[in-house]
């Protein structure tokens, strides 16, 4: 057969292998794959690359090998016997095939002298041709069978709760991993973090294709300044750096990531993770900026934030901006009504940003906010696609917007495909005069009002199906946690009916176009 024939059959069986692994995915047995397999010789390659693309767990490597190597009791697979040449022979076989291997937070299922007994495999590495090695497992990390995965052809690895006893690990990736493009890696002892700084400080120069970067422990400007070295660094996932760095006199490191455009900062307070926007900033390139903060109770500590994403970003590149907070479950939650709220002056250093297109502030700060300022926001972001903030049962506890701050978002941001928003629905607003083409945003299909009160379903269901032409749900939060079981039950059943309303308004738009087409069609005949 001529080559560029032969190809292009190749490239139609992978096709078509896929889309059967696609279909069986549904039910993961995977059972058509397999049949297609043993079909034809044309076939069983294609076939077979495509089943053992992406291996799941420890426990689905193990049964690569000879069925007579291995059993389960209960759901723990170990070995039958000792491990021969004959064995690994078969094992590859299928080995070359794979691409990504996942093992995922779960047991392991795999008896510990199996695990020592692949260890002696005598082919290395264990998976020649893997490209992408998640380990999520946080509690369990046997180093010396990770290492066995290790291949030069890797190009992403995920490292969750590696143990410093292996830290030596992330070493021989700069041997053996020198074309890796996206590395993760997470400590699983705080008191850790300055050995994992060292190695990784290590390692960096020595994997320079790296394009996105995950660092889940407390930075260093030291640490930082390896990274600024990376000539192809795209996306850079950090913590806030730790309390001596934070608390020097030199306030700037000038730091230089030309390239960057994604910068995430996670599992920091507010307060630092501010502080350090500021001493290893600005960050002209990056285009979308996310902050994961594990306490916000301050409303000063927002606008500090707000204050430095402000002196920080480009108005002209951001396009994303994320501030999300997790309070502790140790911490009692607060009355919102008692808590300083974010008020729409410590929102005003973000309205030059105008090529914003997702805005999220979701904290434990209460926002007050009425329509005015909904209106003043809206027109500030006219490119916005994603708006959100609050939507939680502590949002909005001081001044809230009504339906009519609604009104002002969908119509002053016409690209928006999705809102998170408590609104004081109690209150029934006329819309205003219609200047704006109300209807006219056709992609937003559910609503997100958090806690938002109402008492009149009809009233509502009417107002949000005029702004929300193809709106099909409103999705609020339990009701229960801080009101009264009467009112919480109350506002629950009015909410389920807007859905029933919004269930029969959408039917009935559907039959009337379908309606309007037949009298189209009839028309011409």
């Amino acid at each position: 057969m001529v080559p560029c024939l032969e190809a292009l059959c190749r490239e139609l069986l992978d096709k078509i292998c896929e889309e059967v692994w696609y279909i069986d995915s549904k039910d993961k047995s995977h059972r058509s794959l397999i049949a297609l397999a043993q079909t034809c010789k044309a076939l069983h390659d294609p076939a077979l690359d495509v089943y053992y693309a992406e291996v799941t767990g420890v426990k689905a490597l193990f049964m690569m090998l000879p069925r007579e190597c291995w059993m389960i009791e209960g759901e723990v697979l170990n070995l039958t016997r000792m491990l021969q040449l004959i064995d690994w022979e078969s094992f590859e076989r299928n080995s070359h095939r794979v691409r990504s291997f996942i093992q995922p937070n779960e047991p392991l299922e795999v008896h510990d002298e199996a695990l020592k007994a692949a260890c002696y495999c005598p082919h290395g590495p264990l998976l020649p041709n893997l490209q992408r090695l998640l380990w999520t497992n946080i509690d369990i990390f046997p180093g010396d069978f990770v290492r066995l995965l290790l291949g030069h052809n890797l190009i992403e690895v995920h490292l969750f709760g590696i143990s410093k006893a292996f830290y030596p690990i992330i070493s021989v990736m700069g041997v053996t991993c020198s074309s890796l493009e996206g590395f993760l890696v997470n400590l699983e002892r705080d008191e850790d973090a300055e050995a994992l700084r060292g190695v990784v400080e290590e390692v960096l120069p020595r994997i320079p294709r790296l394009e996105s970067l995950y660092l889940g422990f407390p930075s260093s400007p030291s640490l930082l300044q390896k990274a600024e070295g990376l000539p192809h660094l795209r996306e850079l996932t950090i913590e806030s750096l730790v309390d001596s760095d934070l608390i020097t006199t030199n306030q700037n490191h000038n730091f230089s990531f030309p390239g960057l455009r994604r910068l995430r900062i996670c599992h920091s307070p507010l307060n630092d993770t501010a502080k350090t926007l500021d001493r290893i900033g600005p960050w002209p390139t990056v285009s979308e900026f996310a902050c994961y903060v594990s306490t916000s109770d301050s409303a000063a500590e927002l606008k500090q934030i707000i204050q430095s994403v402000s002196s920080n970003f480009s108005p002209n590149h951001l396009s994303s901006m994320v501030l999300k907070a997790q309070r502790s479950s140790t911490t009692p939650l607060d009355d919102p009504t008692q808590l300083p709220p974010v008020s729409m002056q410590s929102l005003q250093p973000l309205f030059s940003y105008v090529s914003l297109q997702e805005l999220v502030i979701r904290t434990g700060v209460p926002l007050s906010l009425s329509d005015g300022d909904i209106k003043s926001i809206a027109s500030s972001f006219p490119k916005l696609c994603v708006f959100n903030l609050g939507g939680g049962s502590i949002m909005h506890a001081h001044k809230w917007p009504t339906l009519l701050g609604l009104a002002y978002l969908v119509d002053s941001c016409p690209l928006l495909e999705e809102i998170h928003l408590s609104v004081n629905a109690l209150r029934r607003p006329d819309l205003p005069p219609p200047k704006a083409d109300y209807g006219r945003n056709r992609k937003i299909t559910t609503l997100h009002l958090g806690c938002s009160p109402i008492k009149d379903s009809v009233y509502v269901s009417s107002f949000v199906s005029l702004l929300l032409p193809k709106l099909r749900s409103v999705n609020t939060v339990d009701f229960s946690d801080g009101l009264v079981e009467q009112v919480a039950e109350r506002f629950s059943e009015e909410w389920k009916m807007v859905n029933k309303f919004l269930t029969v308004f959408q039917g009935r738009e559907k039959y009337s176009e379908r309606w309007s087409s037949n009298a189209r069609n009839a028309s011409y005949k």
